[in-house]
């Protein structure tokens, strides 16, 4: 995952930012989003999407 995430920042189409650590950071929300899942929470994926694009969204 972080070459991908090295490789769409390169190509500009996310922000600049440390591979490794969102890679680390990406997995760590999947985890946590398939327990609030199994829970029942329904807005799992959203909060998925909103942290995700906190960090991914490439500078304007």
């Amino acid at each position: 995952m972080a070459a991908e995430l090295r490789h769409a920042a390169d190509a500009g189409e996310i922000a600049d930012l440390d591979a490794d650590l969102a890679a680390f950071q990406i997995d760590a929300v999947l985890i946590a989003a398939n327990i609030e899942l199994r829970f029942g929470d329904e807005e799992a994926v959203n909060k998925v999407r909103r942290v995700t694009e906190g960090f991914l969204t490439p500078p304007r």
